[in-house]
């Protein structure tokens, strides 16, 4: 199997976000094609890749080659397993103890 049918299946799981055994019978078997996935990014290679992409692509879209910033939504970070009012009180069950008013 060609390692541009394998980055095409990739490519398209991404873009579609279907499931690996879904993935068409036009790319090659979902396992080849998962198999070689995991073993590029177990190996680093999806980082390679990007770091060797990132300042090309944004010099040609007219910004500077390395980024001066970052943005991280809530969506993105898990704080807690439990969320608000919870997750900042003792379990004592007494309201005294409550971090919060």
């Amino acid at each position: 199997v060609s390692r541009r049918a394998i980055l095409n299946a990739i490519f398209y799981i991404e873009r579609t976000g279907c499931q690996w055994r879904y993935l068409p019978k036009s790319y090659p078997k979902w396992k080849t094609v998962y198999s070689c996935f995991w073993r590029w990014q177990k190996n680093g290679v999806w980082d390679q890749v990007m770091e060797a992409l990132r300042a090309p692509v944004r010099a040609q879209q007219g910004r500077q080659t390395n980024p001066t910033a970052a943005s991280v939504d809530s969506q993105s970070v898990k704080t807690t397993e439990k969320g608000g009012h919870v997750a900042s009180t003792e379990t004592s069950g007494s309201r005294d103890a409550s971090v919060l008013p």
